[in-house]
């Protein structure tokens, strides 16, 4: 697979996703949103990806995580997951695969924070018990054991809180892939930094693959193993960067000079694209 920028060398490792031949545009082909885009995310064992996706607005980054989650198709192109290929709608054979937080808290404010996160247990024929017990352990996962009574709603729960829940219900299902849609950006920075380090230890402990995208380049840093910048016009993955980081991250590498350096780094990227 290849592209304009960054070429996708497709290995012996398992396709966890692919993208080929993609391409969108809203006009008849007077304009392409993608002309060709291609993207490929090989199953890393026993260690999981975390890859973020970096670039302007309007470059197609939220797009792509509409087409893999199945809720809109492409104008062109095949979206696979594992071996099942990604149809939009309901009726996408890969839905039970992916997980997918929101960062608009997409929780359901009539139910309280324990219905919330059991209820992808319980649509999935889990007994009742078993998934409370299971949504107990992934709240105290995510620092919200105490709070399973409150309503997931803004009146009960502050940004952060609601993030929290979002990702315990995305989760609690093991699905192999998380896709993560700006889950920072409403947040302030203390809250922000303390869904950095829930995710990060998430990722650690599960090693599976999760994918973000995010304008917070500071995030990107801490959270990824690649960083993809996009470019647009059409919407085209510009730059690769591999972060030279532990996968266990804290305040500690926040404070260090490789942190800063590779966040530099990163930026001056972003304005060359």
């Amino acid at each position: 697979m290849g592209q304009r920028g960054v070429a996708f060398k497709d290995t012996e490792r398992h396709d966890i996703l692919s993208m080929q031949g993609i391409k969108q545009s809203y006009d008849g082909g007077r304009t392409w949103i993608f002309n060709d885009l291609n993207f490929l995310v090989e199953r890393n064992p026993g260690v999981g990806r975390f890859i973020a996706i970096l670039g302007e607005s309007g470059c197609g980054k939220s797009t792509l995580l509409r087409y893999a989650s199945g809720i809109q198709a492409p104008t062109e192109g095949t979206i696979r997951i594992d071996n099942d290929r990604v149809v939009e709608g309901f009726e996408n054979p890969a839905r039970h695969k992916i997980g997918l937080v929101f960062q608009e808290y997409a929780n359901f404010g009539w139910s309280d924070v324990l219905q919330n996160v059991m209820q992808p247990l319980l649509y999935r024929g889990v007994e009742k018990a078993k998934a409370k017990t299971r949504a107990l352990k992934m709240l105290e996962a995510v620092g919200m054991s105490g709070q399973e009574e409150k309503y997931a709603s803004r009146k009960m729960l502050s940004g952060g809180q609601m993030q929290r829940v979002a990702i315990a219900r995305s989760l609690i299902y093991e699905p192999e892939l998380l896709f993560l849609d700006e889950p920072t950006a409403s947040l302030d920075y203390k809250n922000s930094f303390a869904i950095q380090m829930i995710l990060n230890k998430l990722w650690e402990q599960r090693q599976s693959t999760f994918i973000m995208v995010t304008h917070d380049i500071d995030a990107a840093v801490f959270l990824a193993d690649t960083i993809y910048i996009m470019a647009k016009e059409p919407g085209r993955f510009a730059k690769k960067i591999v972060v030279p980081l532990p996968d266990h991250r804290d305040m500690q590498t926040v404070l260090s000079q490789r942190y800063s350096s590779i966040v530099n780094q990163v930026k001056q990227m972003m304005l060359q694209v």
